[in-house]
């Protein structure tokens, strides 16, 4: 019974070191706004409406798994980002 309690103190302090060093690990990074440019940036394809979670699609909740399916084949998941000098944003993505 010993050795048993051992080990799961054992497992439970390295569990904690390892957590203490992921914690530690974490720093924080700025963000800054898109100076002028061309960037690249991912497009992700929703069938469901990220925003309000619901599905603006006549298929409705039954085609989800189709609709998901046929959305994700259509849209390229690159995008591409242009900011000028007049501080517009222009997004493009590729069907």
């Amino acid at each position: 019974m010993k050795k048993l309690y051992c080990t799961n103190f054992f497992k439970t302090l390295c569990s904690m070191v390892v957590m203490l060093a992921l914690v530690a690990g974490i720093t924080a990074i700025p963000a800054y706004a898109a100076s002028n440019g061309i960037y690249t940036a991912t497009a992700t394809p929703h069938y469901r409406n990220p925003l309000t979670g619901k599905i603006e699609d006549s298929g409705g909740e039954d085609s989800e798994v189709l609709g998901q399916s046929m959305t994700e084949s259509a849209t390229d998941t690159r995008a591409l980002v242009e900011v000028d000098s007049n501080g517009n944003t222009y997004v493009t993505v590729r069907l």
